[in-house]
């Protein structure tokens, strides 16, 4: 599979480059290998791994209705494992979204989901915008429009929007809504609530992955052990003495059913690889030449960050 861009400026063709130099390091089941680059001529040519199966939002919408809950499950738990392996090597994808994942099937096994489309990707631990750029609205956590600055976190609260997806079909996040009002909301402290989804995992998104304070959010490594028993789930419905109740704190260690496992930092992410880039935590430019094709992404406005 190859992904090119015709008819780039300068500077797009040094972001492009620099989102495939980022890809190389990146071998995971559940994360999009690139394969090779072709830069002789126009367009440019980025070679990633096939997926047989397309996108995983047009997957969804393809299948509505008719995709198994357990597959759902599955698929969100994909998601996770890429997600924390991208975080365990220092990169924060910033751009997590259905359209954003690719799916793959092998005959005679079940489809799987991978993260792809680096383009928006940065490595580090934190990233924060200098100049404003178009950003999908909808599936941005709150504190990224207050502050323009990304982090595991942002990452995780846009994971809960892809598990929306999933469960929904491919339907689009904050349905019936505008971006302008979708950010009012998210500035006012408001998500949007849904029904798709079996009831514990609607509240761990609603309560966990949604948290307004990022720093209580769970790690992914958690958020991964948690979608691994509830994926383990044979029946998908809340048992009493399982149920996540409104305003319950998951602390570390946590003996609840469905809390996050404890000592995350000791999980070892399925068959990964232990190539990876260089040691740091400083951000290195890598966007993608044609992020703005889409109506999801819109300019954000300037926050100024006023000295104490």
């Amino acid at each position: 599979m190859t992904k090119g861009v015709s008819d780039l400026s300068k500077a797009k063709r040094v972001q492009m480059m620099n989102e495939a130099r980022l890809m190389r390091y990146l071998g995971h089941p559940n994360v999009i290998r690139m394969y090779g680059i072709g830069v002789l001529r126009q367009p440019l040519l980025i070679v990633l791994e096939l997926a047989s199966s397309g996108g995983l939002d047009s997957y969804m919408r393809k299948n509505d209705g008719r995709t198994p809950v357990e597959l759902k499950a599955q698929f969100a738990l994909d998601a996770a494992a890429g997600i924390e392996f991208l975080h365990l090597k220092h990169i924060l994808h910033r751009d997590l979204a259905s359209r954003n994942c690719l799916v793959h099937k092998e005959p005679g096994q079940r489809p799987v989901a991978k993260i792809s489309d680096f383009g928006l990707s940065r490595h580090g631990d934190l990233y924060a915008l200098k100049v404003t750029s178009k950003m999908p609205i909808k599936w941005l956590a709150p504190e990224v429009l207050k502050t323009l600055t990304f982090s595991h976190k942002t990452d995780i609260w846009s994971y809960g929007i892809v598990v929306y997806e999933i469960f929904s079909d491919g339907k689009e996040p904050w349905p019936g809504m505008k971006n302008g009002e979708v950010r009012k909301q998210l500035l006012d402290g408001k998500t949007f609530d849904f029904d798709c989804a079996p009831p514990n995992l609607r509240l761990f998104i609603r309560e966990h992955l949604w948290h307004q304070n990022p720093d209580k959010r769970p790690s992914m490594a958690e958020v991964t052990g948690w979608m691994e028993k509830f994926a383990q789930t044979k029946k998908f419905e809340p048992r009493a003495e399982d149920a996540l109740h409104q305003g319950e704190e998951i602390e570390p260690g946590s003996k609840s059913a469905y809390a996050p496992p404890p000592e995350p930092e000791a999980r070892t992410p399925r068959t990964a690889t232990s190539k990876g880039p260089p040691s740091g935590r400083t951000s290195s430019a890598c966007s993608s030449a044609s992020i703005s094709n889409t109506s999801a992404y819109v300019q954000m406005p300037h926050v100024h960050h006023h000295k104490k």
